[in-house]
Order: structure tokens, then C-alpha cells, then sequence
């Protein structure tokens, strides 16, 4: 019987590395930052230099001499953390279903992305997730309308940021959905559903995640968010369990990241009904 790799991570080992951004796409710190390089080890940090205020210009006469203004630059340390997970199969299924290879990376590799989502958005330190950043803007609590919303996109642009996303569980993004035109109409704010193609508010991209807490919502700037990640590594072991007759899987996956300035982030509540 022949077997064929697919689209899929190619399970038939030995150990392999991928390209992250390729076989996670729907991993956060792709979407919602810079992705300035890539670091291994715990030691190693990337360092981005970066425009923190732009040289002042001004009139000068003709002929006259212009007055030398420098920008002001700074740098941004990006250290990263490994996350990792290790399962096992036993060989008898190796051997007679093939396909369970695959099943398996594929769920190793959804397990690495939702521990990386959930670290990006609420890790409690070192690096801080997003949320618990602070001195991040605050748009205030969404209503009957989206003016909260609107006045968190307004704060980010007052601080100098220019905002990219809207990040919500899907819970609170159902309840934006949900706002209609006026009072006692039954239009939505957002449009018909049926128009309803693509997730965007303000022009901004929606990305609904169970990753964010219900409660907030949040706003970000992806030019101000930059990150560190390495590959996906996928290495296999038949000698780990070998008291058990099974082979070991382990996927490994090192990032990081770092906000030049947290006001260029915000939040809008949702109040619990």
C-alpha cells in the first residue's frame, strides 16, 4: 500500500521542522504582530531598533542653512519561551492506521497554537499578554452602539498607533452582531446578515478567539507589536516508551514578543447580562 504526504504536517518521520506562520496560520502572533526574527534558547534575545519621536522639520528662507534635527531612536528586546507538548501512540495503531499520524500532529500542533494564543493575550509576565499590559487605552463600556469602540480606535490614534485589529470571544463579538440600527428597529447595526461577508468594524479586521476571556474587547496596533518565533519542530521517539510499546511525539515551538507603547492598544468592556 502506498502512503502519500498531504497538505498536512508530513507525519511520516523522522523529525522535522516547519515553518510556523505556514503550518499555524490561525496562531495570533501571526495576525496581530511584527515578526521581527527568529531566536532560539532562553539567553537569546532579538533586538529591534526602532523611531521612538521623528526628526522636527521646519521653514527655513532660501539659501539659508537648515537646522540639523536628528530622530530620537530606541530599541525593543524581544526574549522568548518555549512551549511544548508530548503525547504517545502505540505502535500497533502506527502500524495499522496510517493515518493516525497525521491526526495526531494535527492535533499537537492545534494544542502548541491555543497555548500560544492564550500566552500572547493573558500570559501573567515575561513577556505580559496583552491584556494584562499597563497603561493600555480604555475606550470605555460597549452600549447599545459602537461608540465605545469608536473611542478606543480614537485613543490609539491620539497616542500615535495605528489600529489593525478587533480581537473578541466569540461570545461578545455575537453580542456586537446583535446591536440593531435604532430603537425599536430590527436592522442590525452591522448589516444584514446575508452582507455580512467579512468581519470588519471600522474598517478594522475581527478576529473572534476563545482565547480572549469573555468580557473585553480588544483593540491593536500591529505595527507597534513586534515578535520573535522560531519553527514548529516535530520530533518522534520509539525508545521513550518502550516499556509500553508506543512511540512518543513531542512538538516544540519557542516566540516571544514586546509593545513599543501600550497606549497603542485598548479596550472596550462588555457588560455581562
Amino acid at each position: 500500500m502506498a502512503i502519500n504526504t498531504s497538505s498536512d504536517l508530513k507525519s511520516l518521520y523522522p523529525d522535522q521542522a516547519f515553518n510556523a506562520a505556514e503550518v499555524m496560520p490561525e496562531a495570533l502572533i501571526f495576525q496581530l504582530t511584527t515578526l521581527a526574527g527568529a531566536v532560539e534558547g532562553d539567553a537569546p534575545v532579538v533586538r529591534i531598533p526602532y523611531v521612538a519621536a521623528d526628526p522636527e522639520a521646519g521653514f527655513v528662507d532660501e539659501g539659508a542653512k537648515i537646522t540639523e534635527s536628528d530622530p530620537v531612536l530606541d530599541e525593543l528586546t524581544v526574549s522568548t519561551d518555549k512551549v511544548a507538548v508530548l503525547t504517545r501512540t502505540s505502535n500497533e495503531a502506527m502500524r495499522n492506521s496510517p493515518g493516525s499520524n497525521g491526526v495526531l500532529s494535527t492535533s499537537l500542533r492545534r494544542a502548541v497554537t491555543v497555548k500560544g494564543n492564550n500566552a500572547l493575550l493573558s500570559n501573567p509576565g515575561n513577556p505580559t499578554g496583552l491584556m494584562g499590559l499597563a497603561g493600555i487605552s480604555d475606550g470605555g463600556t460597549l452600549g447599545t452602539n459602537l461608540d465605545a469602540v469608536d473611542e478606543a480606535i480614537a485613543a490609539i490614534e491620539v497616542a500615535g498607533g495605528k489600529p489593525t485589529h478587533i480581537v473578541a470571544n466569540p461570545a461578545d463579538w455575537a453580542k456586537v452582531r446583535a446591536l440593531k440600527a435604532g430603537t425599536g428597529s430590527n436592522i442590525p447595526l452591522l448589516g444584514a446578515p446575508a452582507e455580512q461577508t467579512e468581519k470588519q468594524v471600522f474598517g478594522l479586521e475581527v478576529i473572534t478567539t476563545p482565547s480572549l476571556a469573555p468580557g473585553t474587547i480588544l483593540i491593536t496596533s500591529k505595527g507597534s507589536i513586534y515578535s520573535a518565533a522560531g519553527e514548529l519542530n516535530l520530533a518522534v521517539s520509539p525508545d521513550h516508551f518502550f516499556d509500553y510499546d508506543s512511540t512518543a511525539i513531542r512538538a516544540t515551538w519557542r516566540f516571544g514578543w514586546a509593545v513599543i507603547d501600550p497606549k497603542h492598544i485598548a479596550k472596550v468592556t462588555v457588560a455581562s447580562e
